[in-house]
């Protein structure tokens, strides 16, 4: 198991509401090829989240996570993916906004220790 430590800077397309940008995370890798992890980060709405989650990697530059995640207010646990090319990320991302339900997505860039 190898604990890992890093911050993730995102922005937040088609969505209206006012986001974090910075996230900093801990997490551990619960297997040694590196694809099980399990973690928790500082979310986009400001709340700490408690995740778990698989890594895919299809080249050596592409991968993608799956998972499940805590503390969104659209409901106590949450499906994530995420898209990675490199350091680079992307996520679709949903928010409720003035009554009304707007998809998005988030765009990052990730560095871990």
């Amino acid at each position: 198991m190898d604990l890992f430590f890093g911050v993730l800077l995102s922005t937040h397309i088609g969505l209206s509401g006012d986001y974090n940008e910075i996230h900093p995370n801990i997490g551990m890798y619960l297997d040694e090829e590196k694809q099980f992890s399990v973690g928790a980060f500082l979310n986009s709405e400001s709340n700490v989240s408690a995740y778990v989650g698989y890594n895919f990697e299809f080249t050596e530059s592409i991968s993608a996570d799956i998972g499940l995640v805590s503390g969104y207010s659209t409901a106590p646990i949450t499906p994530m993916i995420r898209v990675n090319y490199e350091n680079f990320f992307v996520s679709p991302a949903i928010e409720t906004y003035d009554g009304e339900t707007n998809p998005g997505m988030v765009l990052g860039i990730e560095w871990r220790m």
